[in-house]
């Protein structure tokens, strides 16, 4: 009865969306982890190379990437030659921001990996 009301006339159209969510939610804390601790290494191995990065205050998923403006479309375009997609870029005070978010995809590679990606297409 209450999930009736909840989703009133569409209950028989919405249940292929919560089979999809009942599937994916196992292990999806573990997924995470995974991916956390891939991008850790990242930002850690890219703040070495001298690349800047921003996290968003009190923790997020979401973290800003910042290089020099005039290498941005250059690294991007470099780096989906290797298989590795970045967002179109923002700006900010003439450098380009990408806003990288973490999830389940960063567990198909290691940290030092990409960070060995993004230094060879920033070297060329």
């Amino acid at each position: 009865f209450h999930t009736r009301r909840m989703f009133g006339g569409a209950l028989f159209n919405a249940w292929p969306f919560a089979l999809l969510a009942k599937h994916y939610a196992s292990g999806y804390l573990d997924h995470m982890k995974s991916a956390i601790a891939v991008s850790e290494a990242f930002i850690e191995g890219v703040s070495a190379k001298g690349l800047r990065v921003e996290r968003i205050p009190n923790g997020s998923n979401v973290f800003r990437l910042i290089v020099a403006g005039d290498k941005a479309e250059t690294l991007r375009s470099r780096l989906t030659d290797q298989g590795v997609m970045l967002p179109r870029p923002g700006r900010s005070d003439g450098a380009a921001v990408f806003w990288l978010q973490v999830n389940e995809t960063w567990n198909r590679t290691t940290g030092e990996k990409l960070v060995e990606q993004f230094s060879s297409a920033l070297r060329g």
